[in-house]
């Protein structure tokens, strides 16, 4: 008797359990479905983007907002061998811009070769745009203006780069435009 209880409750876990009435010469009566797990390809404009644009519109920037903001737009700089780069992101007195300060400093030290600020304001005006710059003045197509050998400021899409030479070997036109050249400015167009 004891060995029919027994058996009879084997039984019952079994079929309990899904087992005992499958189909297991069929493979895919056996499969069981498995969730998605895939993730849709992440595009680290688009983050970045939502990430300046939720700062701005809260008028704060949390210590995790932070973090996303400098790892994403270190993907849109320039490797610089020697260098390294310094990422600040702080909300503007504005409120609707965020500045992200950034240093090109030689590895290792504080010792600064250029300085940028790169000020992001999500629904910059058209005018604004427009009557940025000099006439005549321009970087790779963008509208441009700036002191010669000292700095040179850009307007890419809504967001303006300002870069200025620190130390003597960056004070020059053609090695600020060579680490601006450096900036994936198409990318940061579309912010």
């Amino acid at each position: 008797m004891k060995k029919f209880v027994y058996l009879f409750c084997l039984g019952m876990i079994v079929v309990s359990c899904g087992g005992g009435d499958k189909d297991t010469t069929n493979p895919a009566a056996t499969e069981t479905a498995k969730p998605a797990t895939a993730k849709a390809p992440v595009d680290p404009v688009a983050e970045l983007r939502t990430a300046l644009q939720a700062a701005a519109a809260v008028g704060s920037i949390s210590d995790d907002q932070t973090a996303k903001i400098v790892t994403l737009f270190k993907e849109l700089l320039p490797d610089i061998s020697g260098y390294d780069w310094v990422i600040d992101p702080i909300l503007s007195e504005d409120d609707d811009e965020v500045l992200i300060a950034l240093e090109l400093n030689q590895a290792g030290s504080e010792d600064q070769a250029m300085w940028f600020h790169v000020i992001y304001v999500p629904k910059r005006p058209e005018e604004e745009k427009a009557d940025f710059g000099l006439e005549g003045d321009s970087f790779d197509g963008y509208k441009g203006m700036g002191a010669e050998n000292e700095d040179l400021f850009i307007m890419v899409g809504n967001t303006e780069i300002r870069a200025v030479a620190e130390s003597d070997e960056y004070k020059n036109d053609d090695k600020i435009k060579e680490v601006l050249g450096g900036f994936k400015l198409k990318l940061i167009e579309t912010l």
